[in-house]
């Protein structure tokens, strides 16, 4: 009996060490930009412990970086009435967590045309190989299937996932782009265009490109790019 006791005395201090010493470790810090989908975001903002931090999201290139916790909730808001004291009431709009193993995200801010929840937001990763070639980073944020062509090059991408394109040199200013969706059916290769259209073309230039359904519009998606410059390859050390 005096052996039990002392085997579950020295459990509970083992416990109650771990938890003291999980509870005094230093939160993690990571930092996000951000992009809008659709039209630019004004006046949000989001806090590091008391502090609150404001920014506008535009909808043409990512934000510089902001800082915030890892692996903790982090929700944006827009100010509302007043309260009391004369100080606007935070309401939220959108959140998200980014863990600790996620380097530097983008958060993709989606209008989903409601006033619960009003942006839905998608992690991206966007480091795209320094190899000196023309690359097109595509992810595909919609529900559906994708069946894609880049000039000549035909690729399946499946919802929720992501691939890089490696452009040839193209001749001439534009190239084709062709997506079709596969839809629910009982007939497994039944597909739907609902993307064809050109695309210009400029040597020295990759682009980041996000397909996404259209809120309120079943079966639709929306399609956008966004250009940045082809990085290009290390140059070998000399000996």
């Amino acid at each position: 009996m005096q052996h039990t006791f002392k085997f579950l005395l020295l459990v509970s201090l083992l416990i109650g060490s771990i938890t003291a010493q999980a509870q005094t470790e230093a939160p993690i810090k990571t930092s996000f930009s951000a992009l809008s989908w659709n039209q630019s975001i004004r006046g949000i903002h989001y806090f590091v412990g008391s502090q609150r931090i404001d920014l506008s999201i535009p909808n043409g290139a990512p934000t510089p970086a902001y800082e915030c916790w890892a692996d903790r909730s982090l929700t944006f808001y827009k100010d509302g009435p007043k309260d009391a004291s004369g100080e606007p009431i935070s309401i939220p709009i959108a959140s998200t967590t980014i863990a600790s193993n996620t380097p530097d995200p983008l958060l993709l801010f989606i209008d989903q045309g409601n006033q619960t929840d009003q942006y839905r937001i998608a992690q991206i990763q966007l480091r795209l190989q320094a190899n000196g070639q023309d690359l097109y980073r595509i992810f595909n944020l919609s529900e559906f299937n994708l069946m894609t062509k880049f000039d000549e090059k035909r690729l399946a991408l499946d919802a929720g996932k992501d691939l890089t394109l490696t452009l040839p040199g193209i001749n001439g200013p534009n190239f084709g782009v062709m997506i079709a969706l596969q839809m629910p059916s009982e007939t497994p290769q039944e597909w739907q265009l609902a993307y064809n259209t050109f695309w210009p073309y400029r040597a020295g230039r990759s682009g980041l490109i996000f397909i996404s359904d259209r809120p309120n519009r079943p079966g639709k998606i929306d399609v956008r790019r966004y250009y940045i410059p082809t990085q290009t390859a290390p140059e070998p050390n000399s000996q």
